[in-house]
């Protein structure tokens, strides 16, 4: 047997490793681990949603709040241990599309039916949260102008939408690891803006005087407690970016799982951190995301934690829709053009097909309706596409394991009972004590989806079967052997 030292010297030839990557032209491997894991934390919108959702869920849930995130925490870590049996195994830029598809025979109808289902719901959530990230930027821009005395036009909101659209789609169209970086430093500013006031709540008893005034939350009946549920799963949507830049992460079968359960728990830390502090301040002292303490400091510094927030949260959302582009126009679902790559390895004509519709959906809206209206209706739109993307995802992992010859219970049982949480969730956001808006964003997050499904059957179906959930495989110049590593 030669030693290591032999076989690192003069290396035996890999000849069966193929020469190039499905996925080549992106920059692979070139992401360290914690800028996948900022990439799904941006995604989820820890600080948006931290500014957004407590009012809502005192609302519903009253003192139990808290209750209502431990149980949509569970669920959230439920499906990323679920999306981890994928990850662990193959790395892509398509995340649940290429999962799902991995899963099923797109050879036949019913496969390539919940295959582009996946990917449907997938793209309408992700570009619906590009539009709540974009409005809201707008929103909070608006908030931090009026908390500082500065006088606030109608065209602000419109301004900051292009403004910050405009930026994301400037940093998408370079390498990768540079908007990760950007991301990474804005959500990271974010979290500290977001928290350093919220301590203050729970240690230093700021915002009592506010609370004197406040009614004190309720005990809420199991039905609120439901509905809190309901609205706390959408704090935890987007966890699974970093499954879509698997090809360009470090080690990805190791970083990738690791990375989807721990951007769960930051998330979780933060709603009950946040909701705690509501409940210490008292229901009153927090309306539409800002705690309202006249005279204090910290309401121009959440309006600030906002807008970073948002816009780390736009920036990786429309990177999630470039790379699912990119991986369609690789499978033929979408035109061959749309997944050229440049040479600093960015899918530009995927990003902009994807960022630049969304900016003027987005501008046009603001224009309007308003910043918070299309927050509201968008938030709730891409709720319901993502639930329903993680039901289908939940449904494939048994299909997956026994298409590899690998079913064991624990996975098959958690792909049942998380299966049928997400339904439960999704009936409720149609069905529940919802408020008329949510509902009607919850079908808009079915509706948009299902017609592209009709559109996308339309295109393929007369075509001949091909390759579908194109991921990553190891290159001759990833192994002793080969070639030198590419990047």
């Amino acid at each position: 047997m030669r030693s290591l030292q032999d076989e690192i010297a003069s290396p035996t030839p890999a000849p069966q490793f193929a020469t190039s990557s499905p996925l080549a032209g992106l920059r692979r491997r070139s992401l360290r681990p914690v800028d996948a894991l900022a990439g799904s934390i941006a995604a989820s919108a820890p600080t948006a949603a931290g500014l957004t959702l407590p009012p809502l869920l005192l609302q519903h849930s009253g003192a139990q709040a808290w209750i209502a995130v431990l149980l949509a925490a569970g669920l959230a870590l439920a499906m990323a241990l679920l999306v981890g049996v994928f990850a662990r195994r193959l790395s892509g830029s398509g995340s649940l599309y290429t999962y799902v598809a991995q899963s099923v025979d797109t050879s036949r109808a019913p496969g390539r039916v919940m295959t582009l289902a996946t990917a449907a719901f997938l793209t309408g959530a992700y570009g619906l949260v590009g539009v709540t990230a974009l409005a809201g930027a707008g929103f909070y821009v608006a908030r931090f102008a009026a908390s500082v005395g500065a006088p606030v036009s109608p065209l602000v909101p419109v301004g900051t939408v292009l403004a910050v659209g405009l930026g994301c789609l400037g940093l998408l169209v370079r390498r990768i690891s540079l908007s990760s970086r950007v991301m990474l430093a804005v959500e990271a500013g974010a979290l500290v803006v977001l928290l350093v006031p919220v301590l203050g709540v729970l240690l230093g008893g700021w915002g009592q005087a506010a609370a004197t005034s406040a009614a004190s939350p309720t005990v809420a009946h199991p039905g609120g407690v439901a509905a809190g549920v309901m609205i706390t799963v959408a704090a935890f949507i987007g966890f699974d970016h970093a499954s879509f830049v698997g090809a360009e992460t470090r080690r990805p079968l190791r970083t990738i799982p690791r990375v989807l359960s721990a951007s769960v728990l930051v998330v979780a830390v933060v709603q009950l951190l946040t909701v705690t502090a509501a409940l210490r301040a008292g229901a009153g002292a927090l309306q539409t995301g800002v705690l309202q303490a006249s005279g204090t400091w910290w309401t121009p510094a959440l309006a600030l934690a906002g807008i970073l927030g948002f816009t780390a949260c736009a920036l990786a959302s429309l990177t999630a829709l470039s790379r699912l582009f990119l991986v369609l126009a690789k499978d033929g679902i979408l035109p061959g053009a749309v997944g050229r790559i440049t040479d600093q390895g960015s899918p530009v004509t995927a990003v902009l097909v994807t960022a630049v519709p969304i900016l003027a959906l987005t501008a046009g809206a603001v224009a309007l309706a308003g910043p918070w209206a299309v927050v509201s209706i968008a938030t709730s739109a891409a709720a319901s596409a993502y639930v329903l993307a993680y039901l289908l995802t939940a449904v494939a992992v048994p299909l997956f394991l026994r298409r590899i010859g690998e079913v064991t219970a624990a996975p098959v049982l958690g792909s049942i009972g998380t299966a049928l949480g997400l339904a439960a969730v999704w009936l409720g956001f149609v069905a529940g004590p919802v408020q008329p808006t949510d509902r009607w964003g919850a079908w808009i997050g079915v509706i948009g989806p299902l017609l592209l499904v009709l559109t996308g059957w339309e295109i393929v179906r007369r075509r001949p079967p091909g390759w579908w959930g194109r991921y990553d495989v190891p290159t001759t110049r990833d192994v002793l052997g080969g070639e030198e590593p590419s990047v």
